[in-house]
């Protein structure tokens, strides 16, 4: 069967994205990090740490915000079953709240890390030679290597974010049945107008930031 251009374009995406994993590869082990959450004003930051191997190559990896949301559940369990290790770590809104969101990720990313060495470890009795995160320096380890837009570039990177989103997603729609005013399902603790609509109208509930919606705290 003719594949098509939509698929032929898929598979290159593939092979560049882990053509620019393997070019970081060359000592050893690399682990992906990405978050997800960031900007929500309800719920938690959800860390996704990925070691993937070399090959079978998953076709369709990305930033996780370009697939839809049935693509992401089926690329999220692939990944789980091809990957040599992986985690995913929350920190809750309180920590966002009390200690502030430069604060949360630096600890949200160093937990996800240590949990997905970890696993490394267990697996194959070494630790990464390299950790790439995506976006701009933490400075949680000393291997760390930082990559604008990283989720889009590099194969390891791209998984991390895909199984972030998916578990954060499946949080808040378990959480919508607790707070059911608030639609979480939905929007999944974004600050969207139905969001902010039901905020004015029922207030804020447990889940939410409240050092991101002052103006509706009276």
């Amino acid at each position: 069967m003719t594949k098509s251009v939509r698929q032929l374009k898929k598979e290159e995406k593939t092979r560049q994205l882990y053509k620019e994993m393997s070019s970081f590869s060359i000592n050893g082990a690399v682990i992906g990090l990405d978050e997800v959450g960031r900007g929500c004003v309800a719920g938690p930051l959800c860390i996704g740490a990925v070691v993937l191997p070399s090959s079978p190559q998953i076709v369709g990896l990305d930033d996780s915000k370009k697939i839809s949301a049935k693509n992401r559940e089926l690329l999220a369990k692939e990944i789980k079953t091809t990957a040599i290790a992986y985690s995913t770590v929350f920190v809750s809104n309180q920590v966002i709240d009390n200690e502030g969101m430069a604060f949360a990720l630096r600890l949200a990313f160093s937990n996800a890390l240590r949990a997905c060495e970890k696993k490394l470890k267990e697996e194959t009795g070494q630790c990464a030679s390299v950790v790439l995160i995506d976006g701009n320096r933490l400075e949680i380890d000393n291997r760390e290597i930082n990559i604008l837009q990283g989720d889009t570039k590099v194969a390891c990177i791209s998984a991390a974010s895909i199984i972030a989103k998916v578990t954060r997603d499946a949080y808040m729609v378990d959480q919508s049945q607790n707070y059911p005013n608030y639609s979480f399902e939905k929007h999944k603790g974004y600050g969207t107008a139905q969001h902010l609509e039901a905020i004015k109208e029922f207030g804020i509930c447990d889940l939410h930031r409240r050092s991101f919606l002052s103006k509706y705290i009276s």
